[in-house]
């Protein structure tokens, strides 16, 4: 860029007519090339974006699996051996609350 400038002001400094229409063709040319270059950097950084979010997404995937197969087996584990005191407790639970509900209606009968 620092080239290119430098020899557009040489350019300018030499012969001021010729050098208005170099100018306008050499300006046209450099935003040619930039908006070139700048579209291909964009898409290459767009690509290799797509390819870590694909990878990142593949991963996340298998974390996801494993967790639920890790949580399943523990919770089934856990389900055998609590399933009976779960039990007791639900239905002791139950008994408290019915208890609860006809003491209220013999007290108001």
């Amino acid at each position: 860029v620092r080239g290119l400038a430098a020899g557009l002001r040489e350019e300018l400094a030499s012969s001021p007519a010729a050098s208005t229409e170099a100018l306008g063709a050499s300006l046209a040319t450099l935003a040619e090339r930039t908006a070139a270059a700048t579209v291909r950097g964009a898409g290459s950084a767009l690509t290799q974006e797509q390819l870590r979010w694909r990878e990142a997404s593949r991963n996340q995937d298998l974390a996801r699996r494993t967790s639920r197969e890790i949580t399943a087996g523990a919770l089934e584990a856990l389900g055998t051996k609590l399933r009976r005191p779960l039990m007791a407790l639900a239905g002791a639970g139950s008994a408290l609350v019915a208890l609860t509900v006809l003491s209220s209606r013999w007290r108001h009968a």
